[in-house]
């Protein structure tokens, strides 16, 4: 059950006690106020207690506060409310004298505490006891994977694209914020997001990018041999009449600004890019809305070409959908070795934060029953976790 904190009274006998409170509500200084009782009450020196927060500059500042809180402890008159009330017990006992006396003695060797981060514990935990444990000692702490990790993934990357037809390995090579997903992965395949099973083999991908290929070269050829003429026949219409100028004006159509036209279907074509223009001039049922009254029967200049077209972007349509879909199966693929290859990549000797802590967590679970848990224990008496 829980219950409203009060810092003073708080027992400090207990093994375990959770402090759950918000973001500013005071964490920092109260356990600033559990160091003080700790050393006053309890007569722990500081070099036998752990504090751990959650980043270096975190560290810093919190062991400023507690060598502050000691200082305005030690100065009658920087009392607040809070230091009164332990100062009423502390006459009590120990008494003022002796707790005096422990408040300058901490004072004193305050650099000697132990105040770091959980990563920064393990790592003195090595160093103090890693034979005794029976860790690797010497191990290099790497800080910043992150590089690591990117050619981890570019090497994986490069190999997996080497097997993948040309439009998913162009797919592959565009994927938005890697760091996140590398992160992701290197914490388990489970983190990833799901994937659809009904995904195209890399043959179909082939098949269907060669199709592609045939059905815009088809397009390039009827463009070549037609193009020309059927903007000269778009042209004809509208001189003679047949055509609204509203949607055929001559600044648009008519002489040289149809070879613009002409250009502009090149460029699109070799760019790959369907041009909402192009869609709208095959259309047949377009086509029948420009045409003006009496000459619904004109004939569309734009079938060879309209065919030609269509096809070309149903191609395109669908082997975007294929490319999409076995792009993000390689993808997962990737990501789920990335973290083997991590770990094979960092080697034995050296170590992330995250083998840090595991490492040191099985190494303590090896020690029970040996001589080696007793002397953690009177090494750091007591530990206080802020934020972890």
């Amino acid at each position: 059950m829980s219950q409203i904190l009060d810092v003073v009274t708080l027992p400090l006998d207990r093994p375990r006690q959770l402090v759950e409170a918000s973001a500013g509500t005071g964490k920092t200084f109260t356990l600033a106020q559990l160091v003080l009782r700790f050393v006053v009450e309890e007569n722990v020196p500081v070099e036998a207690l752990l504090v751990v927060t959650f980043t270096e500059a975190a560290t810093l500042e919190l062991r400023e506060r507690i060598r502050h809180r000691i200082r305005q402890a030690l100065d009658a008159e920087k009392h607040d409310a809070v230091l009164k009330r332990l100062w009423d017990r502390w006459c009590d006992t120990p008494g003022e004298a002796l707790a005096t006396q422990r408040l300058r003695t901490a004072l004193a060797s305050l650099e000697l505490a132990t105040i770091s981060t959980i990563h920064g514990w393990c790592q003195r935990v090595i160093q103090e006891f890693g034979s005794e444990l029976g860790m690797v000692e010497g191990a290099e702490v790497v800080t910043n994977v992150q590089p690591l990790l990117e050619q981890v993934w570019h090497d994986l990357a490069r190999r997996c694209t080497l097997e993948e037809p040309r439009a998913v390995a162009a797919q592959m090579a565009g994927l938005k914020d890697p760091h996140k997903w590398m992160s992701l992965a290197s914490r388990g395949p489970t983190l990833l997001p799901p994937l659809d099973p009904s995904v195209p083999p890399a043959e179909d991908v082939a098949r269907l990018q060669h199709a592609e290929s045939q059905s815009r070269e088809a397009l390039v050829r009827v463009c070549e041999h037609h193009a020309m003429r059927m903007l000269a026949t778009i042209s004809d219409h509208v001189d003679a009449g047949r055509l609204n100028k509203q949607s055929f004006s001559e600044k648009k159509w008519v002489g040289d600004v149809a070879g613009d036209r002409l250009a502009e279907l090149h460029i699109a074509i070799d760019g790959g890019k369907e041009e909402t223009w192009i869609a709208h001039l095959v259309s047949a049922e377009s086509w029948q809305k420009k045409l003006k009254k009496g000459f619904q029967d004109t004939p569309h200049p734009c079938v060879l070409f309209g065919d030609a077209y269509l096809a070309w972007c149903e191609a395109k349509t669908t082997l975007k959908a294929a490319t999409d879909a076995r792009a993000l199966h390689r993808w997962h693929d990737l990501l789920a070795q990335v973290p083997q290859a991590y770990r094979q990549a960092k080697g034995p000797q050296r170590m992330d934060f995250d083998d840090l802590l595991i490492s040191v967590e099985q190494a303590v679970k090896r020690a029970h029953g040996t001589e080696v848990l007793p002397s953690l224990r009177r090494r750091w008496q007591i530990a206080l976790i802020d934020e972890f």
